[in-house]
């Protein structure tokens, strides 16, 4: 079952699985949520982080078999709004993480993973991965919704 927030400018989602799935500790682990009413200081600006996903290995190509990670560094406002020449919107709710010519960072088919903290144990997913520049994904930061403002949202269905 898909639950998601009633607005597009939220663009995040849970998927409810019919069963349980195993957690192992090795290859499955349950990641951590920022702490409630951390709001948009979760993560901070630069900031090292890592998106685990699927997406292509380089523009225009095919989604991998394997999952691959990328360290990708969160960036401050201005500096998204200085790479894509736009506001982000809302950044209460939105970020971008990368870098600006540097030829890495998610790809079509990455949307929807976690960016990882690895600062404390367990991990915890700061956000999620919510768009990217197709033409020139490699090269620009990605957009990605900031998870910290839904983590009452997200208990109401997960505990």
């Amino acid at each position: 079952m898909l639950i998601f927030r009633d607005n597009l400018l939220n663009d995040i989602a849970l998927i409810r699985v019919r069963s349980q799935i195993p957690i192992d500790g090795t290859f499955i682990a349950i990641a951590s949520l920022p702490p409630a009413g951390s709001g948009n200081n979760i993560p901070e600006a630069g900031s090292v982080n890592y998106v685990v996903g699927w997406g292509c290995m380089q523009v225009g190509g095919n989604v991998v078999d394997r999952a691959q990670v990328i360290e990708l560094r969160v960036m401050t406002q201005e500096e998204c709004v200085s790479a894509f020449g736009y506001d982000l919107i809302n950044d209460v709710t939105r970020f971008c993480a990368g870098y600006f010519q540097q030829n890495r960072g998610v790809c079509p088919g990455d949307s929807g993973s976690g960016l990882m903290s690895l600062q404390n144990q367990p991990p915890m997913v700061v956000g999620v991965v919510s768009a990217g520049d197709k033409q020139q994904a490699s090269n620009m930061p990605a957009k990605f919704t900031r998870v910290a403002p839904f983590v009452s949202w997200i208990r109401q269905y997960v505990g």
